[in-house]
C-alpha cells in the first residue's frame, strides 16, 4: 500500500529544517497517515529521534568512480551545464509538466546526468512506491523531488527555507529551480521576504506563507488549513 506522505530532506543531522520536518512528520502520523521520512545522504549521522509511527529510509550509497572516470564525468557534466545554460532562452519557455518535445528531451537528459545518482535513486523509488503526497525541504532536495515527480500523479509541496535573494545557488541550480518548481503543487516559504523573492522568480501553481510552526501550535495551524491545507489537500 502506498504511503500517505513522504517528507524528503538531505539528512537528519543538526539543523532547523530537520526539526520542522520531524515536527510535520510526527503531526501527520498522529492524524493517522502513513508517513515515511526519506533522506538523500547515505550514512549521515542521525541526531534526532523519530516521532512515533514515522519510518525513516535513506537512499543507498553513491558509487565511487575511479580517478579517470571521475575526470571524464566532471568534463561531461560541465559541457552539459554550459550547453543547457546556452540554450536556456529557448528551453525555458518550452518546459512544463505534461509537455514533451525536443526541449523537454534535452532538459530531461541534462538534468538526469547532472542530478547524479541521488536523483536517479529518488526517481526509481518514487516510481516504485507511488506515495500520495510528498513534502520536500531545502533547495537542491526540492529541485530533485520536482524532477523525480515530474510526470507522477502525486501531490508535491516544496518548502523553501532560505531567501533566494540572499543565499543564492550557483547559476545553473538557480535556473533549474525556476524551471523545476513548476512541478510543485504548492511552494511554501517561512517568511514574507522569501515569498516576495519567490514571487519575483516565476509563476507558481500556488505560493503560500507557512511560518515555522512551534510544537504547541502545530495542531492549530493544521486545523486552520484543514479546508484547503497545503499538505492535507492532495
Amino acid at each position: 500500500m502506498a504511503d500517505d506522505l513522504w517528507v524528503v530532506l538531505p539528512h537528519l543531522g543538526a539543523g532547523g529544517a530537520q526539526k520542522v520536518a520531524l515536527l510535520a512528520a510526527g503531526h501527520f502520523a498522529d492524524q493517522g497517515l502513513s508517513v515515511r521520512l526519506i533522506t538523500l545522504t547515505h550514512g549521515h549521522p542521525v541526531v534526532h529521534a523519530l516521532p512515533p509511527g514515522v519510518i525513516h529510509q535513506e537512499l543507498g550509497p553513491e558509487r565511487q568512480a575511479g580517478i579517470r572516470s571521475f575526470l571524464q564525468i566532471h568534463v561531461l557534466n560541465r559541457l552539459i551545464r554550459n550547453g543547457l545554460l546556452l540554450l536556456s532562452p529557448w528551453i525555458a519557455p518550452r518546459i512544463c509538466p505534461g509537455r514533451g518535445g525536443v526541449a523537454w528531451q534535452l532538459f530531461r537528459y541534462g538534468t538526469d546526468a547532472l542530478g547524479g545518482e541521488r536523483l536517479q535513486q529518488l526517481k526509481r523509488l518514487m516510481e516504485l512506491e507511488r506515495p500520495h503526497r510528498v513534502l520536500a525541504l531545502l533547495g537542491r532536495t526540492n529541485i530533485r523531488c520536482c524532477l523525480a515527480a515530474w510526470d507522477l500523479p502525486l501531490h508535491l509541496v516544496v518548502s523553501e527555507r532560505n531567501d533566494p535573494a540572499r543565499q543564492r545557488l550557483d547559476r545553473f541550480w538557480s535556473w533549474l529551480r525556476t524551471l523545476s518548481y513548476q512541478r510543485a503543487d504548492v511552494v511554501t516559504a517561512n517568511a514574507e521576504g522569501v515569498v516576495e523573492s519567490l514571487r519575483r522568480m516565476g509563476r507558481w501553481k500556488r505560493l503560500e506563507l507557512l511560518p515555522n510552526p512551534l510544537p504547541s501550535v502545530v495542531h492549530e495551524l493544521s486545523a486552520a488549513d484543514s479546508g484547503g491545507g497545503a499538505i492535507n489537500n492532495p
